[in-house]
């Protein structure tokens, strides 16, 4: 049992480290526990079971599928309209299953299961930073002297991609109108807009916010 708890702790710090790496909330210390603790839970349950005769000896197993939802719930999180923590959520998920696959006997499944999720993190990771799929949230500032052509070519130039603005205001500073709106955007998208709404007297820049929910 000792033996089974230590590889589930070791599984489950490995899938940590790349959480950490990425300042994610499910960091090496949460992810260890969680896969240690269900490794123990199902322990627990066969031998439980066996000491009071009890028929039933999944029954701690099984809830442990429900338990662990409340805590991948928890880390899922609704922010300026992107939804952020899935990943994690789903990851927390797995790591549960591979404390339990580990408890009951399946050490080489298991060690490779968590081999293929720190794969897959860190795979995907790499192809969405080198092909601009990732998303971020950023600050555009729209300075323009019509607002109506103005508004005009930002609907036009953010239907196309549909992208929905948020935080949207619109100043008038001098002779001109400042118009400011907030947009989860790609690399690529972001490079569209600005290099659209840039064109003649109209100019158009965009900020990273510090506390944009970039990646999962």
């Amino acid at each position: 049992m000792l033996v089974k708890l230590l590889l589930a702790a070791s599984l489950g710090g490995i899938v940590g480290i790349e959480r950490q790496i990425r300042r994610r909330p499910a960091g090496i210390r949460t992810s260890l526990f969680i896969c240690m603790g269900a490794c123990l839970f199902t322990l627990l349950s066969g031998s439980l079971a066996a000491a009071w005769g009890d028929t039933s000896s999944t029954r701690i197993a099984a809830n442990l599928v429900q338990g662990i939802g409340f805590l991948g719930a928890g880390a899922i999180m609704r922010d300026k309209g992107n939804v952020i923590g899935l990943t994690t959520a789903a990851v927390i998920f797995v790591l549960a299953a591979i404390g339990m696959g580990v408890a009951g006997g399946y050490y080489m499944l298991c060690t490779i299961c968590a081999l293929f999720v720190v794969l897959v993190l860190v795979t995907v990771g790499w192809i969405e930073d080198a092909m601009g799929l990732k998303t971020r949230l950023l600050l555009f500032r729209y300075r323009a002297p019509d607002i109506e052509l103005a508004l005009k070519r930002l609907r036009g130039s953010l239907d196309p991609l549909k992208i929905q603005m948020q935080r949207f205001q619109v100043l008038h500073i001098g002779n001109g109108f400042n118009i400011e709106f907030e947009a989860s955007v790609t690399y690529a998208q972001e490079r569209s807009i600005v290099s659209t709404l840039s064109e003649g007297p109209e100019i158009c820049e965009a900020v990273v916010r510090e506390d944009s929910p970039s990646g999962s």
